[in-house]
């Protein structure tokens, strides 16, 4: 990026001089923010315990062979593309291309769009569900070093965002009421800590989920807790339920 202005010199004889304006310095990153949640990873050490719940679980594993990224570290860091604002895939490019912000981000090495594409294809709901059991591993630490009461009451909010999508080819969408292709996201968050426990990825056309799933969402979200929690309350926003 170059910006050009012109400016009048001191002397007015002097023709108009230039100020060039360049970030074209390779030490400069544009993701300087991701040093931030780069480093609570690597403090909570999330890429670890997602792993170690992957290797578990008694799930097809995502990757035969162990060269290249694990598959926490390709969760990660398709995870810190969109924190940097990733849409799609391709958009992961960008940050692979942020070489001076490498060591600032939880995995230096972002995988190319391609082959995250090609991988995340192979992730199936057990293995979402032993990501979010690492998540929540990392979170209840982070409880613990900041101190947090473990007894403290937790309020479960069950939300929906419907999101829009382009191309007939992707999988699971649905027309929603508005007329286009979506999906909606369902997430139980636990209200207090500003924290997602669990989620179901939904077509757009399913504006509301039965009853029997909203509480296999919240049961699951109740045992990603630690045993001494305390109360249990639960709260819908968006997330409309019907009968079964």
């Amino acid at each position: 990026m170059e910006v050009t202005q012109r400016v009048m010199a001191v002397n007015p004889d002097r023709a108009p001089g230039r100020i060039e304006f360049r970030a074209d310095d390779p030490s400069l990153t544009p993701y300087a923010g991701l040093a931030i949640s780069g480093e609570l990873c690597r403090r909570l050490r999330v890429v670890e315990l997602v792993d170690a719940e992957l290797a578990a679980a008694r799930v097809a594993p995502v990757k035969q062979r162990r060269r290249g990224l694990s598959p926490g570290e390709l969760a990660v860091a398709v995870a810190e593309a969109q924190l940097a604002g990733a849409e799609c895939f391709d958009d992961l490019e960008d940050v692979r291309a942020d070489r001076a912000g490498a060591s600032l981000r939880a995995v230096p090495s972002t995988p190319p769009a391609a082959t995250a594409r090609q991988l995340a294809y192979r992730f199936k709901p057990s293995h979402i569900r032993a990501i979010e059991r690492g998540v929540a591993r990392a979170g209840n630490e982070l409880d613990r070093e900041l101190g947090r009461d473990v007894n403290d009451a937790v309020t479960f909010d069950l939300d929906a965002t419907e999101t829009k999508v382009f191309g007939r080819k992707k999988r699971g969408t649905g027309r929603s009421r508005h007329g286009h292709l979506a999906y909606n996201s369902y997430v139980v968050t636990w209200a207090e800590r500003g924290r997602a426990l669990t989620s179901e990825l939904k077509g757009g056309n399913q504006a509301r989920i039965k009853a029997a799933e909203s509480g296999q969402m919240l049961g699951r979200a109740e045992r990603l807790l630690r045993e001494e929690h305390g109360q249990i309350t639960s709260a819908a926003t968006r997330a409309s339920t019907r009968p079964n």
